[in-house]
């Protein structure tokens, strides 16, 4: 997350192995309470969890918020975006043949996000790749 802080550093566990580290920011050293982490965390998890599969228009609004909050490869950022990238193109008023050239340009950026992050914790081929390069590349 971001340093409340100074706002330009990354908070990360202390200690990654211990599952009530407080957390430090990266930058200015700020000691976030492991508590405060956790709660901050659990509202975020509750909303992303509580949208229905097929509301794109709010999928993207909680990208946009916590985008300014979170890391642009959190988890629940990456939730999102692996469902629109997947949304986008399939969904009813989404499909290929009546979406905007903008929301296109929108699904090929989330593809390549989702590669890139696929690079990182599944090199190689995997389901991710499979499913990102099939949907956001092939009927394009």
């Amino acid at each position: 997350m971001k340093c409340p802080q100074c706002e330009w550093g990354w908070v990360v566990a202390a200690q990654p192995l211990e599952p009530t580290t407080d957390w430090k920011c990266d930058k200015c050293g700020y000691m976030m309470p492991h508590a405060e982490t956790l709660k901050a965390l659990n509202k975020i998890r509750g909303s992303v969890e509580s949208v229905d599969p097929a509301q794109i228009e709010i999928r993207e609004r909680m990208i946009k918020m916590y985008h300014g909050y979170l890391h642009p490869c959190h988890g629940y950022l990456i939730t999102l975006k692996h469902a629109l990238s997947q949304l986008y193109g399939r969904a009813e008023e989404y499909t290929f043949d009546v979406m905007p050239d903008l929301l296109m340009d929108r699904k090929i950026e989330l593809c390549r996000q989702m590669l890139r992050v696929a690079d990182i914790v599944e090199p190689g081929l995997s389901r991710l790749r499979g499913t990102n390069f099939f949907y956001g590349y092939s009927k394009i």
